[in-house]
């Protein structure tokens, strides 16, 4: 056999030295594996991925599975690093490109008063204690062949980083980034990363062009020159290549997606820019750090381009990159006491500097002590970057392998040490998670209306409901429930506050979301269509926006509920009995139109959307005292006609073009009027005729039904205004169910009185609690609702004793959406009297 000729795997050859395509596959599917598998326990531990990664790499390296023979020779050969590393870097020049996107220059101008004092204070401590303690290290351990004005300053750079990628995931997660210690962090790491950055390139340009010559100052000119080029190449970009993508920008804003014209341009100056940094002497990633930088945050871009091309680099790329750190981080290499001990005095350093300068300049900046340690905490973080800078030191040859590892563990512990330290200095109960709000304007002025509206107590009779909108799915039934209530004569007023819940997770988008909370709010679909239905329905919108993990969305709910003074929190969750996608559904002439399925379950708040999405509920109500929380089942409560949608109603194009008909609605001068009494929904309706059930428990007029019954009334009163002129027929049922809270029997005096405080008088029906087929028969469309307090669920499975039937029935078999009410209910007939304290129930006080 030809020596060029490959083997295979089924003539028994070793699948890792077939071709050295096969072997770097091989290696790469490991490295993922690895990472992915030791972000488990690190999760655990509130740790960010990055740790992953950057522990994966070193697992893998000599300090762990490199050591044993077999597994380095086959695995990783030293012939094979090549390769990885010409991959890995190419992985690493987009991922500083998205490093650079991530920094918006324009904001940090703005923020540049609020954040100086900490930033100078980050870069100037860390900066001259690194470089105080390089003399003692480069004395020991440092190569005489190095500069030792180079390694000092490279010594500084190091201990001067800060991690603004990490930074921004901590702050998210723990819900600080609106916070004034959230606030002073983020703005000030982004000018740290900046001036850190800068002086990496002189440092990295005099460490290349001066070699190993000792004598006189000209030497140095040549890193002057390159340090100059470098300034020239940035004014360069900045003023003439970010104009011109500005404009792009502009004539592209419509696109959800950016096209390949535009990402062929953006890729094609990263590598360009990449390369013209390479070849004058510095280094590879300071180009593409460049165009990150220059690239125009307008109309969204930047989000748009970061999610087209983050997932790849960080799931695949920079998993490589540190593996090939990794692979040359030996911490046995730290083998005596002495070795040890400076391993300690770099960490000790690292973390004075910042805590130190930080925390001081902090307490400067009229933080108290708690916060500005907070403060001083968070800068310390040095995370991917750090790691990032030690290895451009190391291939310069300015550090050694052993100071390597040493810098390698002070970045591991520096990034480690944040989250345990942060929640134990400055924990929850000592800050407000403020849950940003804004419209499309975000003036001064315009968050003081928000504010007053929130504020003003004054109207007793406003209705004030927090809506949460976690995905697209909540939307449409939300846009139906608010319309309709709207309408109601029970209330002066109505107003509506949009509450956008962000699941926050390891993407780059996410977070420079979470960090452009003004634009995120005037960018975000799902806002965009809420304010725009709520102007085209004469409905009061503002709308807020909240990142919040998995396990914290009920804080999130509670932190917004408080900031707008809701009186009714409605929490939306969305069924379908399978997972098919939204498909309108066409029937014959002559025949009804099937139950429409809008979605899948919802359950990014929790494992199983049901059970979690009424847990949430629960914790919720559990720390609003006087506000009602509806848990609202989803099946389909969206009017339809015959064959679907009609494509004339706002609904149906908001659903199908969010975008382009919001921003229709937004760039729009004219004044919205509000509609008649017929909706703009009414064309859509079929002529099938929609039942509200109330299921309730006892005396109609009982405290615990209060609250499920005054939403009864506000949407039957809803619907009545909806139909005035039309021929669709409605009709609430009251089911009183039996068995259910027995001690509280009926009145039928009192019954007759309650039932006159309704726009309409409803029918009064009596049922078993376990006859779930009468109480289905009532309620067969999927635009049909049924309204069932929190007390009549618990009751109805005490009362059975064995399943609880109707709380089955209601959360899985229902054919119908379903408003579970969590209200101040009152237990027991000796408080039958007593009023609960609800700002919902003073609204409009039933007489009974």
């Amino acid at each position: 056999m030809s020596s060029t000729t490959t083997g295979t795997i089924l003539a028994g050859d070793n699948p890792l030295t077939i071709s050295p395509i096969s072997l770097l596959l091989a290696q790469t599917v490991v490295v993922i594996v690895i990472s992915r598998l030791l972000t488990i326990p690190l999760r655990w531990m509130n740790q960010p991925a990055v740790m992953a990664e950057i522990l994966g790499g070193i697992v893998l390296g000599a300090s762990a599975f490199s050591r044993i023979p077999a597994f380095k020779d086959n695995l990783f050969p030293p012939s094979s690093l090549g390769n990885l590393k010409i991959v890995a870097n190419m992985g690493l020049i987009f991922y500083l490109f998205l490093v650079g996107l991530e920094l918006d220059p324009l904001s940090m101008v703005k923020t540049f008063r609020k954040s100086a004092v900490i930033s100078i204070a980050g870069i100037v401590f860390p900066f001259a204690l690194g470089a105080g303690a390089s003399r003692v290290i480069y004395d020991i351990y440092g190569d005489p062949n190095v500069p030792f004005l180079s390694f000092t300053l490279f010594t500084g750079v190091a201990m001067s980083i800060t991690a603004f990628p990490v930074l921004a995931r901590i702050l998210t997660e723990r819900q600080l980034l609106n916070t004034p210690v959230g606030a002073s962090a983020i703005s000030a790491a982004a000018v740290d990363d900046f001036i850190a950055w800068t002086l990496l390139v002189l440092v990295v340009a005099l460490i290349k062009n001066t070699g190993n010559s000792t004598e006189g100052v000209g030497k140095y000119f040549a890193a002057v020159y390159v340090f100059l080029f470098i300034i020239g190449y940035t004014l360069i970009l900045w003023f003439i290549v970010r104009p011109l993508l500005v404009r792009l920008v502009k004539l592209a804003q419509d696109r959800e997606h950016l096209n390949q014209v535009l990402l062929f341009i953006v890729f094609l100056l990263v590598l360009f820019s990449a390369w013209v940094t390479e070849v004058v002497g510095v280094h590879a990633i300071f180009g593409a750090f460049l165009c990150g930088v220059i690239m125009p945050h307008d109309h969204g871009f930047a989000h748009k381009l970061s999610s087209q091309i983050e997932d790849l680099v960080t799931v695949v790329f920079l998993p490589l990159y540190f593996a090939s750190s990794g692979l040359a981080t030996n911490v046995f290499l730290l083998d005596d006491s002495r070795a040890w001990g400076f391993t300690f005095l770099v960490i000790f350093v690292a973390c004075a500097g910042k805590l130190i300068g930080c925390t001081l300049s902090a307490r400067f900046c009229a933080l108290n002590w708690r916060e500005s340690l907070a403060v001083g905490i968070l800068m310390n973080t040095k995370g991917l970057v750090e790691i990032v800078v030690l290895n451009i030191g190391l291939n310069a040859g300015v550090i050694t392998p052993k100071l390597f590892a040493m810098f390698v563990l002070m970045a591991i512990f520096t990034t480690f040490m944040t989250s345990p330290l942060i929640a134990i200095v400055y924990p929850p109960k000592y800050y407000t998670s403020l849950v940003k709000m804004g419209d499309t304007d975000t003036s001064s002025e315009d968050q003081r209306d928000i504010q007053d509206s929130a504020l003003n107590r004054s109207e007793k009779s406003q209705l004030r409901a927090l809506v949460c909108l976690p995905s697209m799915r909540a939307v449409s039934p939300m846009m139906t429930l608010c319309s309709i209530i709207s309408r109601s004569r029970w209330f002066s007023s109505f107003v509506v506050y949009g509450l956008r819940l962000v699941k926050i997770d390891s993407r780059i988008t996410t977070l420079m979301k979470a960090a452009e909370h003004n634009s995120t709010i005037k960018s975000d679909y799902i806002l965009q269509v809420m304010r725009t239905f709520s102007g085209l329905h004469g409905i009061n919108f503002y709308p807020l926006l909240q990142f919040t993990e998995s396990t914290q969305s009920a804080n999130a709910i509670i932190e917004g509920a408080k900031q707008s003074m809701a009186n009714i929190v409605i929490i939306p969750q969305s069924v379908s009995k399978d997972a098919e996608p939204f498909v309108a559904p066409q029937s014959p002439v002559g025949t009804s139109a099937p139950p429409l399925n809008i979605s899948a379950p919802s359950s990014w708040m929790g494992e199983h959307a049901s059970q979690q999405t009424h847990n949430v509920a629960l914790a919720v109500k559990k720390d609003l005292e006087g506000v009602a929380v509806v848990h609202f089942i989803d099946r389909g409560f969206m009017p339809l006609s015959e064959n679907g949608p009609s494509a004339a109603t706002p609904v149906a194009q908001l659903i199908s073009s969010p975008e382009r008909t919001s921003q229709q609605t937004l760039l729009t001068k004219e004044p919205v009027k509000k509609p008649s009494k017929i909706s703009r929904l009414h064309s859509s309706f079929s002529p099938a005729p929609v039942s509200l059930v109330l299921l309730v428990s006892g005396a109609l007029g009982s405290i615990n039904n209060l609250e499920s019954t005054l939403l009864a009334r506000h949407i039957q009163s809803g619907y009545i205004h909806e139909f005035a002129a039309g021929d669709r027929d409605f009709q609430l049922y009251i089911v009183r169910l039996r068995n259910v809270d027995a001690s509280l029997g009926s009145d039928s005096q009192n019954d007759e009185t309650y039932l006159k405080q309704f726009d309409k008088k409803p029918k009064l029906i009596e049922l078993h609690s376990n006859d779930i087929a009468a109480i289905a028969g009532l309620c067969q469309n999927s635009q049909d609702l049924v309204i069932v307090g929190d007390h009549v669920l618990k009751y109805s499975a005490q009362a059975s004793g064995a399943e609880p039937l109707l709380q089955h029935w209601v959360h899985f078999d229902a054919s119908c959406s379903v408003a579970i009410v969590h209200g101040s209910s009152v237990e027991g007939s000796d408080e039958e009297n007593e009023m609960p304290k609800s700002s919902f129930l003073t609204i409009k006080t039933l007489e009974a």
